[in-house]
């Protein structure tokens, strides 16, 4: 943190944000009042701010609403901070005159405040953490416009912010390319992983495996040894769950009943910190408990998540199943549970499930226990299954290790892009000049600015209380003509 005593670079100055230009915070009109919404006035929230240029505004109030309300127009190019919740230190910069409601800060574009908005900016999400730190403690987090006010700031001379700004973004530039590029492997191994589920259970996983010792051809058309069966003939015990009213917060204990939610069945993995706590004055019931070498799969919910299944290897005691979920298990003399796992996660295991769902709604469909144990599925011997359990896992272990690797760069850009905006309010990003107009020069013709702008609000005010017919505000003059 900046204080009095940190040693700043030749021509730097330390300030308060208060002492870079007017801020001013906005209002909501009154919700009350339909003809006060819907108007010619962008209206920015807090859910509106992207941390770069707002484009995007989902609302607008009228001329009558911000009359009535402590909302205000504020110029293109300001600078808008969220100071409540979750959101607190989320910024944005108009691209057109806006209002904003009570939980953003503005600093607004005026002037020599201007030019240094894209450098405040950048200062803001290097200090966005630290902000998050003040605005604890209460019921809802919230720091205020006198504590933005009041932060301190380093402040350049303005040609050497404006080479901060520049190499930031070129910096940026070039990290978003590359996170971007990451971002594209992860999709990439989903399609892998399909891809090797799709090969695996057309016989074409295993088909070198299956040629026997005098080296007969065998072509990769689908196995004629593998056997066409339902589900129903190689699994038992399927069993719907429960689903009481449960406390809202998960059940950690081994001594605490818990009912699972249906997100922690997800594809091949079992979430187990995924359920509810089962309220002390209701009995458990027993027959539901999860143990390991279950199967699971949703059978109820919106299409998208129903009909997802996953195999519990490991599981806690005193667990139960959900309602919207069925359990049941291998008969492991025709099938291995994994097998049946990565079976029912093959894209054409899927598509077909699919088909089987009943109800219109994509978010409500419903798979019968009926159309589930008719499900058709082809098995190869136990040896074949193994094996292909064995190569898949090969393969899967591969893609696991390249989501590591992606994610472990993914991380490590983040510290990047955070070390490059510390390194650029220390001074270090780039070069000083000596002949750059020192920040304290800067400074000094900022506050003259204001005390000008000042003067002359005060002479505008004296001579609207002597006009007995002042004429009111239009929205030419509130900067959003047109």
């Amino acid at each position: 943190m900046f204080n009095e005593n940190t040693e700043l670079p030749h021509g730097w100055l330390l300030i308060t944000l208060g002492q870079l230009g007017e801020w001013s915070s906005g209002g909501t009109p009154s919700r009350s009042h339909a003809e006060y919404y819907g108007g010619d006035i962008p209206w920015i929230k807090t859910g509106n701010l992207p941390d770069g240029l707002i484009e995007e505004i989902d609302e607008s109030i009228t001329w009558e609403g911000l009359a009535n309300s402590s909302a205000k127009v504020f110029p293109n190019n300001s600078l808008i901070v969220a100071m409540y919740g979750a959101t607190i230190g989320k910024l944005g910069i108009l691209k057109e005159s806006a209002a904003t409601n009570q939980a953003c800060a503005a600093l607004l574009s005026k002037g020599l405040t201007t030019e240094i908005i894209p450098y405040v900016f950048y200062y803001f999400l290097n200090r966005r953490e630290h902000l998050k730190s003040i605005g604890q403690g209460g019921a809802q987090p919230n720091i205020s416009q006198t504590v933005l006010k009041e932060y301190p700031c380093p402040l350049p001379p303005l040609n050497e912010q404006r080479r901060i700004v520049a190499k930031i973004e070129a910096l940026k530039a070039h990290s978003q390319r590359v996170k971007e590029e990451l971002e594209a492997i992860a999709p990439l191994l989903n399609q892998f992983r399909q891809s090797v589920l799709s090969a695996a259970f057309r016989g074409e996983l295993t088909a070198d495996w299956r040629i026997q010792d005098n080296d007969e051809f065998l072509s990769y058309d689908f196995p004629s040894t593998w056997n066409k069966r339902q589900l129903g003939d190689v699994v038992e015990g399927l069993k719907q769950g429960w689903s009481p009213k449960c406390e809202n917060f998960p059940s950690h204990s081994d001594d605490i009943w818990g009912v699972i939610k249906t997100t922690a069945v997800q594809s091949l993995r079992f979430v187990e910190g995924e359920n509810k706590q089962l309220p002390s004055h209701l009995a458990p019931r027993p027959e539901l408990e999860l143990f390991e070498g279950d199967l699971l799969i949703t059978r109820a919910g919106p299409r998208a998540r129903a009909g997802v299944t996953c195999l519990v290897t490991s599981v806690r005691p005193k667990l139960m199943i959900c309602d919207k979920v069925y359990r049941f298990r291998a008969k492991e003399s025709s099938v291995l549970p994994l097998y049946l796992a990565y079976f029912l996660n093959s894209p054409s295991t899927i598509s077909l499930i699919d088909e089987l769902k009943t109800g219109i709604s994509e978010s409500g469909v419903n798979l019968t226990q009926e159309k589930f144990l008719a499900l058709p599925l082809w098995f190869p011997s136990i040896a074949e299954q193994r094996e292909i359990v064995n190569r898949v896992q090969t393969l899967f272990k591969i893609a696991d290790k390249v989501k590591q690797q992606y994610q472990e760069a993914q991380a490590s850009l983040d510290k990047l892009n955070q070390s490059i905006l510390a390194k650029a309010f220390r001074g270090e990003l780039v070069p000083q000049n000596h002949n750059d107009e020192p920040a304290s020069v800067l400074l000094e013709r900022i506050r003259a600015e204001r005390e000008k702008l000042d003067t002359k609000k005060k002479a505008k005010g004296k001579t609207k209380k002597k006009s007995r017919k002042a004429k009111p505000e239009t929205p030419e003059t509130n900067g959003l003509g047109h």
